[in-house]
């Protein structure tokens, strides 16, 4: 692929313009909304300052970066703005250190307004005199022009003002105001919402939306169109395709990075398949994981290693217990994980349960293993299934015969009282679709019947025996070891009536039987 076509992952700003405007989906509104902010901070003493709120991968960086484009073919604001981008993640320590960075890049861009000679001179005075005069200048030269400050990761440029940086760049900012800002941040941060804080109320949040399913279609087909790849265009335009997707989706969320990432290998084949693309996903994706670990400190390290081997929410107790540990020294550091948007936090009772707040990286985990401990093909597979248009889904009997007997099976499913039947029924049952394929097929029919018992009918004793049937027939499948363990919790549910129960699930499965018992998705993570 030409550099003119490269879609960069992690570097959006290095990808052609034309081509992230091409592949631009959802946010349109969102960027004529920011450009009329601008212009009006152009043209009149009225300066907005955004702050962008997402997590990574959410397009924060794709939408300044077509904010900067489309600025700079607007020839009404081309000369009354100057824009300086400050690079992701920069080390700056003080306030006097911010205006240099911004002179100096400034400086690359005009060099006739901002020679650097001037600043390099400079630089042998005192810090205070070089605060000074590097203000005096910047004064003089916006005094009819706008200054448009791009910042990503706005919370870290903070940690490293530290309190007088951001005291002195407040009032700065309020004595002259001649600059706008345009930042972004995975989430909000003390130095922002804390009242205390001298940038308390100075920002307007904009809380960036996931992509939605068909947010996520549109973006693929958008990729595919700019490769040429017709057949993959014409199958996301189907139903089995859009069913792809969805299962994607249920993995992945709405984080636009990893549609781009897929999207680079994918074709109209791999991605029926399903399972290939996504275990080479997770094995593209685990470099990435494994520096943001590096970031962490050695015990949140391995309390996000722990948690990527469990399959349900951990309490900070158990935590400790397996770390050895101190628990008012891993409760710490959950609060920290939790801050950073590592984890996700769900209350039960009196406890708090803490889980991985990606599923990716769980799976990125489990792809590097030799072993895994739960195989990633199986959920991927139980996924493919359930997300899959019954009426288009085809099972291979053990005879070899390829033959569509979706419905048959679906019939049998529905036209039998499973509740009432004994181990041997459900046996014989078994036996009559105990390929792979359809096996995994009957863990989804059997999850989708959770929602249509009437509990005022249905004994709990008839219900745990109708599950213990299904367990001593489905143990020996490695294919029905997710929809067994769904089944188990939703019929707990069933029972005590008492959604606390499924956090016995990880919430990518926890989302599946949300599904399946037709009750709202749980918005009570933090």
């Amino acid at each position: 692929m030409s550099n003119e076509n490269f879609i960069w992952r992690f570097s959006p700003s290095r990808t052609a313009p034309e081509l992230l405007e091409a592949i631009f989906v959802q946010r349109e509104s969102l960027l004529q909304d920011l450009l009329e902010r601008v212009a009006e901070s152009a043209t009149t003493g009225s300066k907005h300052h955004v702050l962008l709120i997402g997590p990574r991968g959410f397009g924060k960086t794709h939408l300044i970066t077509l904010l900067n484009h489309r600025l700079s073919n607007d020839s009404s604001l081309t000369d009354r703005i100057r824009v300086a981008w400050l690079l992701e993640d920069e080390t700056i320590t003080s306030f006097v250190q911010l205006l240099k960075r911004i002179y100096e890049i400034l400086a690359q861009q005009h060099p006739g307004d901002f020679p650097l000679k001037w600043l390099q001179e400079l630089l042998d005075e005192s810090p205070r005199q070089i605060q000074r005069q590097l203000q005096d200048r910047l004064i003089e030269a916006f005094r009819d022009r706008t200054l448009l400050l791009c910042i990503e990761n706005l919370d870290v440029l903070f940690n490293g003002l530290g309190a007088d940086g951001q005291h002195e760049w407040r009032a700065f900012l309020w004595e002259h105001p001649f600059t706008t800002i345009m930042a972004s941040t995975q989430r909000l941060f003390e130095d922002v919402k804390s009242r205390e804080k001298p940038f308390f109320g100075f920002f307007s949040p904009i809380h960036l939306d996931p992509l939605s399913v068909d947010d996520a279609v549109e973006l693929l087909r958008r990729v595919a169109l700019n490769r040429s790849a017709s057949e993959l265009v014409s199958f996301l335009d189907s139903a089995d395709g859009r069913s792809r997707v969805r299962a994607l989706h249920h993995l992945a969320g709405g984080n636009h990075r990893i549609y781009v990432a897929l999207s680079s290998f994918i074709t109209r084949e791999s991605l029926d398949d399903f399972i290939g693309p996504f275990q080479r996903l997770a094995d593209e994706l685990t470099p990435h994981y494994q520096e943001r670990l590096r970031w962490l400190s050695p015990q949140q390290r391995q309390i996000v290693e722990y948690l990527c081997s469990q399959d349900r929410p951990c309490m900070p107790k158990q935590i400790a217990r397996h770390l050895m540990a101190a628990e008012n020294s891993v409760s710490s550091q959950l609060k920290k994980l939790l801050e950073t948007g590592y984890l996700l936090r769900s209350e039960r009772g009196r406890e708090s349960l803490y889980e991985l707040a990606e599923p990716l990286m769980r799976l990125a985990s489990e792809v590097k293993e030799q072993k895994p401990r739960r195989p990633l093909q199986v959920l991927l597979k139980f996924l493919r299934v359930w997300y899959c248009p019954e009426d288009r889904t085809r099972f291979t009997l053990q005879t070899g015969a390829d033959t569509d007997h979706g419905a048959a099976l679906k019939t049998d499913i529905d036209g039998r009282d499973f509740v009432t039947a004994d181990v041997k029924t459900i046996r014989e049952f078994g036996l009559r679709y105990a390929h792979p394929a359809d096996i995994e097929m009957i863990g989804a029919s059997l999850l989708r019947r959770l929602a249509r018992f009437d509990m005022e009918k249905v004994t709990p004793t008839s219900l745990y025996k109708w599950r213990d049937s299904w367990v001593e027939f489905g143990s020996q499948y490695p294919e029905f070891q997710v929809p067994l363990r769904l089944l188990g919790v939703g019929i707990e549910y069933l029972i005590k009536q008492d959604r606390r129960v499924l956090l016995d699930l990880i919430v990518i499965e926890r989302q599946i039987l949300e599904q399946a018992l037709e009750i709202e998705v749980s918005t009570d993570s933090v």
